[in-house]
């Protein structure tokens, strides 16, 4: 059901990104004792809502009482997946905590977040339709170790980020970056472990 719905919400280009990291979810989930159906509804939730329009995702989350709030005000790029989630939890009846977090957070992650959320942030990232070499040197590593290759995929998406998009960063985005990476690479982005200095764009 869920598929025939996504195919109604989202282009194909889109439909197939979907099912590109929804197959390395369940890869992931294979590999690192995740629950299988679980990671593969993360996947298959988390874009649901990227082709919606900014003012449509606020009207939206906001009819379903959960509107935008203000750390995600300045961010509406990454809007999608709060929605995505909302959507899943009002319109499929999706209790499970840990899907909602994944596909709340696919796009900015935060400090603390669950192994199923760390897997999307990696799967979104190096599904097999980003046609750059960095995705399947990223996969590789994940598929070794989940949680090296979720750190690695921090400071990559985190370059795209700051170089390609010369945006700010997510202040959760800030937050897991504190918590996974060292002293040094945390420089590299302008950011010290203690908080005090930030320099998120270039």
């Amino acid at each position: 059901m869920l598929l025939d719905r996504a195919r109604t919400r989202m282009s194909q280009r889109r439909l197939l990104h979907v099912l590109g990291t929804a197959h390395i979810m369940a890869v992931l989930a294979e590999l690192h004792r995740l629950d299988r159906d679980a990671s593969v509804l993360a996947a298959l939730i988390h874009d649901q809502s990227k082709e919606l329009t900014p003012e449509k995702i606020e009207h939206e989350l906001a009819h379903m009482g959960e509107p935008v709030t203000d750390i995600d005000r300045d961010h509406p790029r990454i809007w999608h997946g709060l929605h995505a989630a909302c959507w899943a939890k009002h319109e499929l009846g999706v209790k499970d905590d840990a899907v909602l977090e994944a596909a709340a957070l696919h796009s900015t992650t935060d400090a603390g977040v669950r192994p199923l959320t760390r897997a999307l942030y990696v799967a979104d990232i190096c599904e097999p339709g980003r046609q750059f070499k960095a995705a399947e040197e990223l996969l590789d590593v994940a598929r070794r170790d989940l949680n090296e290759g979720y750190r690695q995929c921090l400071m990559y998406k985190t370059r795209f980020v700051i170089e390609k998009q010369k945006a700010e960063l997510h202040p959760r985005s800030v937050r897991a970056l504190r918590e996974w990476l060292t002293a040094d690479e945390l420089h590299e982005f302008g950011l010290e472990p203690n908080g005090k200095t930030e320099i998120l764009t270039t």
